[in-house]
């Protein structure tokens, strides 16, 4: 048995927010956004499974121009809801443009 194939699916969300993915097929996931930021921000960045937190971001750094954050080796089942939950307390970071990365690691025999 090796990995195969990886499926991916790419959204780009612009703003903060909820955004919200629906597993169609049960497997292990690798879950990853990426924002652009204007600093300094305020941006945190948090990613749940079923409305529990499987990872969280790390405040920005003053000058720092984008966050990213990854979940790893998440197993899901068919309708589990993944969250990317974005939010922050400075203005400009309200127009954050996010791209989500969403990968099915797939097994072949």
């Amino acid at each position: 048995m090796s990995l195969g194939l990886k499926d991916t699916e790419s959204n780009i969300e612009a703003g903060l927010g909820t955004f919200v993915y629906t597993v169609t097929v049960a497997g292990i996931y690798n879950f990853v956004i990426q924002s652009a930021i204007l600093p300094p921000s305020s941006l945190s960045i948090v990613i749940n499974q079923n409305g529990s937190p499987i990872a969280t971001s790390a405040a920005p750094s003053a000058t720092q121009s984008h966050v990213e954050l990854e979940a790893s080796g998440i197993n899901c089942s068919v309708n589990d809801s993944i969250t990317f939950v974005l939010t922050s307390s400075a203005a400009s970071d309200t127009s954050t443009k996010s791209l989500i990365n969403i990968i099915q690691e797939t097994l072949r025999m």
